[in-house]
């Protein structure tokens, strides 16, 4: 479900909000939390990727970056391993901060894709560390074996996934945890060998059930003998695409005649948002763990006292108004794409390993530098005093960057992903939008047209071939290792693009980043809640 956006909608700040703020030195940024938000995912592209030219190489490489982008694209391999000369700036009085910053932004060559160096024959992933043998995941970690993910954190043999921990052999699932050989299912925790689950827990061998514990042996949420579950389950023993969809609309039903919990919160306490785990005092905060007084995330994980922050931390403290950050962040300031022990950056775009830094762009491991120029402690200290005085004259200091200084034209960043957006709407803010009239091409003579079903087919049978999206057209292929899981699972050739797999399954299941209050059907509070108003909500959990 995407958000709409208004710029006109005029922030109001808890105390809470106001006594975190101060251990930045900043004013208020004057935007609402989602407005804040959708700046920051403008930010970020995880999905839109492209067949581009290297810079450095001359080699074709996967990139976040369109072959029309401004900037020098090297391979991430490359960008890491390479000492190249980066060019620095003069800082100019008389001129805006932010169009300083823009300029020597579109000088700085960037890595292809948002990936260290511990990734292992992955080449076709995207904002990803610590995977080995993984196709198209993106915004995960520490996965083997995977496709088409996002969001997947500790997991192997697993595809379709969104927002999933520590799961294995899973497929086409929402926001599960310690799950095994689990299918089609959401908000599901230490659940195996089942499909179509809702909201269960530490259940196995079930099919189509909503809100079980600790259960086995149940279809429909009726309890069943293991001989006659398994006599019962073998006519879904090989699912086609008809049954899988027959199967979510009976899943649906049984999900609208049952109370949900107000939000996906286990083990937190003091927490607002959803998707939030082991964690305290963190308000209106989507998919967070082991976090505390954080207000205003999204995708944090192992974070302390950090505010209006998306992405990532793992950890990260004391970071405010940015995002794409982590692996060691401490005292972070509207900075974005900086990991691995940045810390006391101001402004700054893609410094790995770098502190006290301001206004830089592409620096590896540096320190006391201004739009990339290297200062003595003490001149660097006084010049940024001179630009943030210059900064305040001009009502720049403590805003996030302009949408000019974004990397991604809007409808290739993640802000298209979960607001609603169109051309109209970036040309009004700013941003650049990108034709993609002509993503479909293929050629028609590689076209698949065999068996949807996956079982005794050989992998030679689709090397090569193209499968056309039934929905949109889009040409897609199928991985060897793909095919084996699927062969595995007894499950159908996919027929739809992973473009449309990603939304359809957050449309299905992803509650919005927002929430309301609403009142609860068991104690009769009102509770923010971020679940739809089809759905009736409970306040206690049930044990």
């Amino acid at each position: 479900m995407r958000l709409t956006i208004d710029f006109t909608e005029k922030p109001v700040h808890s105390p809470e909000y106001l006594d975190l703020l101060k251990k930045f030195d900043l004013p208020p940024h004057g935007l609402t939390a989602k407005q804040i938000r959708f700046l920051h995912y403008s930010f970020r592209n995880e999905i839109n990727v492209f067949f581009r030219k290297c810079d450095l190489s001359g080699d074709t490489i996967m990139s976040q970056f369109p072959p029309k982008s401004p900037f020098k694209v090297f391979k991430h391999d490359l960008w890491w391993s390479q000492d190249f000369e980066v060019p620095e700036a003069e800082y100019n009085p008389e001129e805006s901060f932010f169009v300083q910053f823009r300029r020597l932004q579109l000088q700085v060559p960037r890595m292809s894709v948002a990936c260290d160096s511990t990734i292992a024959n992955s080449p076709y992933v995207n904002c990803v560390n610590h995977c080995k043998d993984c196709h198209m995941i993106f915004a995960s970690g520490s996965d083997e074996d995977c496709f088409y993910s996002i969001n997947l954190e500790r997991s192997q043999s697993t595809m379709n996934a969104s927002i999933a921990h520590e799961c294995n052999l899973c497929h086409e699932i929402t926001s599960c945890r310690t799950c095994y050989n689990l299918d089609f299912s959401a908000y599901c925790i230490a659940c195996s060998d089942s499909r179509f689950l809702y909201d269960c827990r530490r259940c196995r061998n079930c099919f189509l059930c909503v809100g079980l514990i600790g259960k086995e042996y149940c279809i429909l949420n009726k309890q069943y003998s293991k001989e006659d579950y398994e006599r019962e389950i073998k006519k879904y023993e090989f699912l086609t695409h008809e049954s899988i969809e027959a199967c979510y609309k009976q899943l649906e039903n049984l999900k609208v005649g049952y109370i949900h919990k107000y939000a996906n919160i286990i083990g937190s306490e003091n927490c607002t948002g959803n998707d939030i785990s082991f964690s305290q005092n963190c308000l209106n905060s989507y998919i967070v763990e082991y976090s505390k007084d954080c207000i205003n995330g999204t995708s944090l994980r192992h974070c302390n006292d950090c505010l209006d922050f998306d992405l990532w931390g793992d950890p990260g403290e004391l970071c405010y108004n940015s995002m794409s950050c982590g692996y060691g962040a401490y005292y972070l300031r509207m900075c974005f794409d900086c990991w691995n022990n940045c810390r006391f950056l101001t402004y700054c775009d893609s410094c790995p390993g770098s502190e006290e830094c301001f206004g830089c762009i592409g620096l590896k491991r540096r320190k006391y530098c201004i739009l990339n120029k290297q200062y003595t402690k003490e001149a660097y200290e006084k010049k940024v005093a001179e630009i943030i005085s210059d900064m305040k004259t001009r009502g720049e200091w403590g805003q996030f960057f302009p949408p000019f200084c974004s990397p991604y034209a809007l409808n290739n960043s993640m802000a298209n992903e979960y607001f609603e957006v169109n051309k109209n709407l970036a040309d009004e803010l700013g941003y650049e939008w990108m034709d993609k009239s002509s993503e479909s091409k293929h050629d028609p003579a590689l076209v698949y047209s065999g068996s949807k079903m996956s079982t005794g087919l050989d992998y030679k049978d689709l090397k090569g071939k193209v499968f056309l999206c039934e929905k949109t057209g889009l040409p897609f292929n199928i991985q060897a290792k793909e095919l084996e899981l699927l062969q595995r699972k007894k499950l159908p050739l996919p027929n739809k693009h992973w473009r449309i797999r990603f939304e359809e399954r957050d449309q299905n299941f992803i509650f919005p980043w927002e929430t309301t209050l609403r009142q609860s059907s068991d104690t009769h509070k009102e509770m923010s809640s971020p679940i739809p108003q089809k759905y009736a909500i409970r306040e206690q959990a049930i044990d």
